[in-house]
């Protein structure tokens, strides 16, 4: 079996390499984002259609628009604001994660939470696996899995509490060269039910970074195999650019 340490650096070379990661303090992306998951909690528009601006340094996501043109969403350390393109604050939140858990969230969310969602999501996809030697993460090798005909390696990766993603525990599905090609979680803003399967598929050089065109979300069993309907969420990913430090 191949070591934990060995096969984060396999991943981490496949998809790039440290050194191309950190050669600029941010990324800009272009991205949408929607599906039933969205759709079911009344956001009709999903996230589509947005530049994201992603910092390669700590977990902080920028969407423009939104939610609306003339303002753009920011997540910066787990607090989320709305604000104009001059800088001036129309609302924030201090504790997104924690609101999710009142009751009028099992219903619907409004702009601040759907941000929350979509922004720190975005910020894990894109710093995975690049962030898995960093302090506060801890990783382990476990057994191989078969899937559509390939024998993937698998990686169980415990988030440190300050990131904000889904569930601290993740495992990760890495081919034979390296390409991560699903991942399972537990969307916790949605609830402890929502066990997920989600792919990385179309894998594209941006500039040196490799990174999935598109990640497809399905609901997951008990014996850990993916069902096919419904589709949760959707995120097409169509440019990765890095912006030059002094432009950040």
């Amino acid at each position: 079996m191949t070591s934990a340490s060995s096969l984060v650096s396999e991943a981490i070379a496949a998809h790039g390499g440290h050194e191309r990661w950190h050669a600029s303090p941010e990324l800009e992306v272009r991205v949408s984002a929607d599906g039933l998951a969205l759709a079911a909690k009344f956001q009709r528009r999903g996230l589509r259609d947005l530049e994201a601006r992603v910092s390669t340094e700590y977990q902080r996501t920028v969407f423009t628009p939104y939610p609306r043109r003339g303002y753009r969403g920011i997540l910066e350390r787990g607090a989320v604001r709305i604000e104009s393109l001059d800088g001036k604050t129309i609302r924030s939140r201090s504790d997104p994660r924690a609101a999710l858990r009142s009751p009028r969230r099992l219903l619907w969310w409004d702009d601040l939470d759907a941000l929350y969602f979509g922004a720190s999501a975005l910020w894990a996809y894109l710093a995975t696996p690049f962030v898995f030697t960093d302090p506060g993460f801890h990783v382990r090798a476990g057994d191989p899995w078969e899937e559509r005909g390939e024998r993937w390696r698998t990686l169980a990766v415990t988030f440190p509490a300050e990131i904000h993603t889904h569930s601290r525990e993740q495992l990760f599905y890495v081919g034979d060269d390296g390409l991560i090609r699903r991942h399972d979680y537990t969307a916790e803003e949605f609830g402890q039910w929502a066990k997920s399967a989600h792919y990385w598929l179309d894998h594209h050089d941006f500039a040196g970074l490799v990174v999935p065109r598109k990640r497809r979300v399905f609901p997951r069993r008990k014996d850990q195999r993916s069902r096919r309907h419904p589709l949760l969420v959707w995120i097409d990913v169509t440019a990765v650019s890095p912006i030059p430090a002094s432009l950040s």
